[in-house]
């Protein structure tokens, strides 16, 4: 089996990268803020570059999703 380093936020409950159902990398994510928030890109040509949904990138640019920090690590057996 392999081990896995995974972010937790306040209550214990996975985020980020790291969620079981997460999509996106970080890297990902961190490119989505940095185009639009340093470079001024909309929602939609940030869409059309990354080829990820307009939904997606304005919910990750607003920070409603992929918003914490985690609050601490733990190493699991996935």
């Amino acid at each position: 089996m392999s081990r896995i380093k995974v972010a937790l936020n306040e209550h214990g409950y996975r985020i980020g990268a790291t969620h079981q159902r997460a999509r996106h990398s970080e890297q990902v994510v961190d490119k989505i803020r940095i185009m639009h928030e340093t470079h001024g890109y909309g929602y939609r040509k940030i869409s059309a570059m990354l080829g990820i949904g307009r939904s997606t990138v304005q919910k990750v640019c607003k920070y409603l999703i992929r918003g914490q920090a985690p609050h601490e690590y733990r190493v699991i057996d996935g």
